[in-house]
């Protein structure tokens, strides 16, 4: 039972530990993309933004007037998927698709949702005379950054019950051989305590037999008593 319990323990804690591990990589994995998403799309809008300058200073240059010229640009970015607003330093604003762009500064970007709810991203640039803020859609931004959470969090759970399974196999035999090594350290240790004290009953040995110096000085002291005094230890150094 001791044994089933350190196993058990132990392998919780090697799970734990390997949870822990492929969450922070799995939640890493997940920030990585959508960050990398979200720069490329800060990217793709300034590059929309930069276009329609360009495309502006062109018409203007034609000698087309700042509406005719603007309401061209905005066209054109609407028919590639682009919402454009083109803000003339006198206040004219010329824009198109649903819903309004925020009024960002030069450089600057920002999230915005349409009318029906789907996110865009929006970069401001600055031109002559004039910002132009362009954004482009997210929505597949979004659902692939969805799609790596799923798959994430599929990913962990299914590695944690595969190493959750490799665990338990991978100590079982070496905490069975711990714990038989164990057991027979235990065992010779009872032999060894058993086998200091000695069996009952076992004579004593040869030097416990062997008359002490103390005996040989008794019995060599020169008698000096009478007759009977001296026979008797006589007769006790013999028994000694």
């Amino acid at each position: 039972m001791g044994a089933r319990t350190l196993e058990v323990r132990l392998s919780a804690r090697l799970l734990v530990l390997a949870a822990v591990v492929l969450t922070a990589v799995g939640i890493t994995t997940a920030l990585v993309t959508d960050r990398a998403l979200a720069v490329a799309d800060d990217q793709r809008a300034r590059d929309e933004a930069a276009g329609a300058r360009d495309s502006l200073a062109v018409e203007l240059s034609e000698g087309d007037s700042r509406e005719q010229a603007s309401r061209e640009v905005v066209a054109a970015a609407n028919g590639e998927g682009v919402r454009l607003a083109i803000q003339f330093e006198g206040g004219a604003l010329y824009s198109a698709g649903p819903g309004d762009l925020p009024t960002l500064a030069a450089g600057q970007c920002a999230n915005v949702d349409d009318e029906g709810g789907h996110p865009w991203r929006a970069c401001c640039v600055a031109g002559v005379g004039s910002t132009l803020v362009a954004a482009v859609p997210v929505v597949v931004h979004r659902q692939v950054v969805s799609a790596v959470w799923r798959a994430m969090a599929v990913l962990v759970a299914l590695a944690t019950l595969l190493l959750w399974w490799g665990i338990r196999r991978a100590v079982r035999a070496p905490l069975a051989e711990l714990t038989a090594l164990v057991a027979w350290t235990a065992r010779v240790r009872d032999d060894a305590s058993l086998g200091g004290a000695g069996p009952p009953g076992r004579s004593r040995s040869p030097t416990s037999r062997r008359p002490s110096m103390h005996s040989y000085e008794s019995c060599s002291k020169p008698w000096r008593a009478s007759a009977p005094t001296a026979l008797t230890s006589r007769t006790s150094c013999v028994r000694r």
